[in-house]
């Protein structure tokens, strides 16, 4: 499991994502998907980053303080690569 304060990720034997709780005011309960396998998770309180087994890290969640993508503040209900 990974934990944040308002969701939380787990993962399955199978190396499949799924998230429970909320990012900002959306309530989630569904399966995350990812280009490639992912190696790594790291939670904020309303947002995460994966890293990717190719070295990409991907990210989802609040962005208001610019914590995913620096170009914009859109909040991201679906993982979206931050750095390649």
């Amino acid at each position: 499991l990974y934990p944040a304060r308002y969701f939380v990720i787990a993962k399955s034997i199978s190396n499949q994502f799924h998230i429970y709780g909320y990012i900002g005011e959306r309530k989630f309960n569904q399966s995350l998907t990812f280009e490639v396998p992912i190696v790594d998770i790291k939670t904020a309180a309303s947002h995460f980053y994966a890293l990717g087994s190719n070295g990409v890290v991907y990210g989802m969640g609040l962005n208001h303080k610019h914590q995913l993508v620096a170009s914009d503040n859109q909040t991201r209900y679906e993982p979206v690569v931050v750095f390649s």
